[in-house]
């Protein structure tokens, strides 16, 4: 990484002169023509004086930059990734080793049937081979069984994609003919011998086309009356892929090769068939161990959300269940103390940031110095030519000033064109729609604080030459 900074900012050098320029006329465009031409005349002059401090202050943004970016993706990487989990922004759940009884979801789903504030729901159960449910493994498989990948089914309701946020729905491949939702695909003809999968499965399982067939195997594991033998049954059913998927809310979809026991989802009919195959298991509605409930609300105050907190937790009360054991959850509140977080980071590198161009000043300075006083004749010059001293003082300002924010931009904008770059890479690796947020205060400061030091590194040096008089400024260069 450090070569890397390194070998950008030199490179970047090849143009210090173009960004030098185009930061001379954007700032100061308002001001005389000649006072614009001197500032380039000054910065070629004192361009080798002055590389060193270019260099101190492209060098240090250029981290500091992409450290806060690289911090502020990571922290968004889990953000989203909270989000997708969650599918909606509400959901009711069941604690660990715990499940929601087909009663209990009926209940709840009359308690929000009449109120204003849910505007759908989706419910979402256990896979076939979780504990308590029939199965002990499901694996997608190649005809022979020559591959073969864990694949963890779940039972969806027909409005589950048209609820949750869709911006984690990627969809490599899909019959789009029918005009339906995915999830109501799942409920039609076709969709009752079909599964949605992860696109990593295409090849993998060597799945070239839609109409390609691939095995689901469902194994079970049981014992002999006498527990002395172990007694294994694998069934198998002919399916077709509904769909590849690059990402889905709520569930593990990937195209990625390392990642091979994703989910898929099915009808509540095509589950029940599925987890009666071979007529070893006997599954009904009425016992289908639900994972949660997806909510779709619209904006809820702070009272509305408890108000539907505490209705949810009623209908499970009236069931007969224990509201401990289940859990109202708001993204919100996973994603607040992220938010607490990159504030305070961002704050951090603020003072970074600051800390860092305090010490790159003390470059400044002495170069500001030194060019100042080895131009002493042509100030002397200029101001017995008639040039008053404000144009003057305003002359090796704007000079500093130009120096510093084309300095510390080029360093600024290698920093997050790196952090960029890392977003990409990681857009592609999780398949979230992690957005790049350009560090906007970090760059308005750093304007600010390179006008702050431009005045204090020329205004010394300058008013202290020009206020002496002229005769004595020539009789210096003289002598």
């Amino acid at each position: 990484i450090n070569a890397e900074y390194m070998g950008l900012v030199l490179l970047a050098m090849n143009v210090e002169n173009m960004a030098e320029f185009l930061l001379t006329y954007f700032f100061f465009w308002w001001e005389n023509s000649a006072i614009r031409s001197l500032i380039l005349k000054n910065l070629v002059a004192h361009r080798m004086r002055n590389r060193k401090t270019t260099l101190m202050y492209s060098l240090s943004l250029a981290f500091i930059i992409w450290i806060s970016v690289s911090f502020d993706l990571q922290i968004q990487t889990y953000k989203y990734n909270a989000l997708r989990w969650y599918g909606t922004q509400y959901s009711v759940r069941a604690t660990s080793d715990n499940w929601i009884p087909t009663s209990t979801a009926i209940r709840m789903e009359q308690a929000i049937a009449g109120s204003d504030l849910v505007e759908g729901f989706a419910w979402v159960s256990h896979s076939l081979s979780d504990d308590n449910m029939p199965w002990d493994s499901t694996k997608i498989a190649t005809f022979g069984r020559y591959r073969d990948a864990r694949l963890r089914i779940r039972a969806v309701s027909p409005d589950f994609y048209s609820i949750t946020d869709n911006r984690f729905l990627v969809i490599a491949n899909q019959n789009t003919s029918t005009g339906y939702s995915l999830s109501e695909q799942m409920y039609t003809v076709e969709g009752s011998h079909s599964l949605p999968l992860g696109s990593t499965y295409k090849n993998y399982m060597d799945i070239t086309t839609m109409d390609s067939k691939f095995a689901l195997v469902l194994h079970l594991d049981n014992k002999t009356a006498d527990d002395d033998e172990k007694v294994s049954w694998s069934y198998y059913q002919v399916l077709e892929p509904l769909a590849f998927l690059d990402s889905s809310p709520a569930a593990s979809f990937s195209k990625f090769p390392r990642s091979t026991n994703q989910h898929s989802f099915t009808s509540i009919p095509s589950f029940i068939r599925l987890a009666n195959t071979g007529g070893r298991v006997k599954l009904r509605v009425a016992s289908i161990q639900w994972d949660r409930l997806l909510l779709n609300t619209r904006a809820l105050t702070p009272d509305e959300e408890k108000q539907l907190e505490l209705m949810l937790l009623t209908a499970i009360r009236e069931d007969g269940e224990d509201p401990n054991n289940y859990d109202f959850r708001n993204s919100d509140d996973a994603t607040s103390n992220l938010e607490t977080t990159s504030a305070m980071i961002s704050n951090f590198f603020l003072i970074t940031t600051i800390v860092a161009m305090v010490m790159c000043f003390f470059s400044l300075m002495s170069s500001m110095y030194t060019n100042v006083y080895e131009q002493s004749k042509e100030i002397g010059i200029l101001r017995a030519l008639g040039l008053r001293r404000f144009p003057l003082v305003r002359l090796f300002i704007w000079e500093a000033f130009v120096l510093v924010s084309s300095a510390s931009c080029m360093g600024f904008f290698i920093g997050t064109a790196i952090a960029w770059t890392m977003g990409i890479q990681r857009v592609l690796f999780t398949q979230l729609p992690i957005p790049f947020n350009f560090p906007w205060q970090l760059f308005l400061m750093i304007i600010a604080m390179a006008f702050f030091t431009a005045i204090v590194a020329s205004l010394g040096p300058i008013l202290a030459l020009v206020r002496r008089p002229i005769v004595f400024i020539l009789r210096r260069l003289l002598t």
